[in-house]
Order: structure tokens, then sequence, then C-alpha cells
């Protein structure tokens, strides 16, 4: 049974990025928003890189935003002209030129997310969850975005060094950057250190990240109920356990994966090896409200209410949505 519906149109999901730029008028970076529609924010930058005749990897950002829906965030371009920024037009994309700075934007560097949200197909039952769990606190948990196509199995081959696995498990992907690999292992059966070195560095960390972030939701959802909000290990190989109650969960987790801290160090693949953070347990979530349901026209004898909160950087608004209206809530 659905029990609500997101994103039935890109408008129905608005997000915008609070990010505060640091002008320089000689800086070599022209800073620009970047306003786009049902597109991914790589998708976009790819787009834009041809255009302006910037290289992709010349153009910075502080977050990948959602596909379908309608975001804003702000953008750096090397060595972009004014010009090349306010010609450039494209049905699904806008560039606002802002000015210029001495620095690249680079991932992490905004602060958080305002969200507009239309919720739709809401059944009374829903709605009746919907009051009862607007009150409470969120779980930081990744969403499922995070985990598609095997990610986080392909992940712990490599961080397990069973690099012949992931490229296995990586082969029977269908996409073009999977097509390098099969190349790579029909020429070179026996390298399959050098068929994964043929993905470039983000999607390869994108991967080991995914399987971080997936030990992390196993080790939130045995706290979820905790009466504090606790910093949670996304691990790695220099993770230091200091509150003896995580510490007794993580490492009973760790070994059942077969994964210890030290696996996180990955000296066969370059600029691999991740060190380890920490993750709150519940979301930073502000000024959340949730509107008076009212009739959805899309669907018969159903409701639809409008939400609006804004997020600390890192946190999914999907999950929100899901712990708000879902049976798990």
């Amino acid at each position: 049974m659905i029990m609500y519906i997101i994103k039935h149109i890109p408008e129905d999901f608005v997000v915008k990025e609070y990010f505060i730029p640091v002008f320089s008028p000689q800086g070599p970076y022209a800073i620009a928003t970047l306003l786009k529609r049902d597109m991914t924010t790589i998708d976009a930058i790819e787009k834009i890189a041809k255009a302006v005749h910037v290289h992709p990897n010349n153009i910075g950002f502080a977050g990948n935003k959602d596909k379908r829906a309608l975001t804003t965030q702000t953008i750096s371009l090397l060595n972009a002209s004014r010009r090349s920024i306010e010609e450039f037009t494209n049905k699904d994309i806008s560039l606002q030129y802002l000015g210029q700075a001495a620095e690249q934007i680079t991932l992490g560097a905004h602060k958080g997310n305002t969200f507009t949200i239309i919720v739709r197909s809401l059944t009374e039952e829903t709605l009746e969850r919907m009051g009862k769990n607007r009150t409470k606190r969120f779980v930081n948990t990744f969403g499922p975005q995070r985990f598609s196509l095997d990610n986080a199995k392909v992940g712990k081959h490599i961080i397990k060094k069973e690099f012949k696995e992931a490229v296995e498990l990586l082969s029977k992907h269908p996409g073009r950057l999977e097509e390098s690999i099969r190349q790579h292992i029909k020429q070179h059966p026996n390298d399959a250190i050098g068929a994964l070195q043929t993905l470039p560095r983000r999607i390869l960390m994108l991967y080991i990240v995914s399987y971080q972030s997936y030990l992390w939701n196993i080790f939130a959802a045995h706290f979820k109920n905790h009466s504090t909000n606790l910093s949670i290990p996304l691990v790695g190989f220099d993770t230091q356990l200091v509150n003896e109650e995580v510490k007794a969960f993580v490492l009973q987790v760790m070994e059942r994966e077969g994964v210890s801290f030290r696996d996180f160090l990955i000296r066969q693949l370059t600029n691999m090896s991740i060190a380890g953070t920490t993750r709150s347990l519940f979301m930073e979530v502000k000024n959340f409200d949730i509107s008076v349901p009212e009739k959805d026209e899309t669907a018969v004898g159903r409701k639809k209410v409008k939400l609006e909160f804004y997020l600390g950087k890192g946190s999914y608004a999907t999950e929100l949505v899901r712990q708000v209206f879902g049976q798990d809530g």
C-alpha cells in the first residue's frame, strides 16, 4: 500500500542551498547560482562545462542535489567569462553570475539546505501517523540513493581487498563507466586493480563511502531511541571509540561483517583510504512546518500537505519524510 507520494512533479520538491560565497574581484573563479529542474547536479555541470568551455573538474559545487526536483545551489567556474555564463541557455538549467572568488567551491562547503516539499496521496491513517511523528527527533539516516546499484557491496569488496570480486560485481552493470572495466579485464584478465583504476576517483570513493554509510545506518538503528544525540562513527582506519556503549555495539557489528578499522587503509589504490569521522545520531532540523491538509488533485479521496524545513548538510530530506509518514516513522 502506498502511504505517500513525493516528487510527483519536480516542482513538488524544491531545494535551496544555504551557502555564503567569499568574493574576491580579481579571483580566477566565477561564482554563479545554478537553478536546475529534473536533472542531477553532475549532468547539469557537464552541460554547463561544454557550453562555457570549462572542464567539468574545474566546476566546483558544495553538494549533489536531488534529480527529480527544482534545486538552487552555488557553483564556481575556473576561468569562465561572465559573458559565457550570462549567455548560457538551457530549458532545464539557468545560471546567474554573482561575482569572482579566489577559491573553488568544494564538497561540503555549504551549511545546509531549505526544503519545500509537497507530500501527496495521504490517507486519514497516514495523516494521523504524521500528527504523532511530527514532534519527534529524526534519525540522521543515509537514504537509499546512497546504496543504488550494489554500491555498498562493491565498497565492502574493495575495503576487504577483494578486488576481483568487486570487478566481477561491477562488470554486471550496463553503464558507460562499467564498460571501461569490462574492456580492461578483457585485455588484462588478472589485473583487477587496474580495472578499478579506470574509474574516476570520485566514483571509486563513492563505493567505499557507501559501505561506510551502510555500517552507520546499522549503528544508528540500534541507538535510535537513545536519550542523547550521540556521535556515531563513520568508521575508518583512524576511528577512535570513546563512548563504551557505542564502542561495544560497533565492534560487534564490525566482527559480524568481517571487517576492521584498518581495512579502510587501502594502499593498493591511490587516495582511497578513509580515516573516518563521526555523524550526529539525529538530524539538525530547523523551522519545521506542516501545512493544513488539502484535497490532492492528483489522487481521488486523498489529501496533500506542504512541508517546509531546514536541514544541516549531509542529511536526507527524503529520510525525514519517510520518518514522518512511513510505517517505521
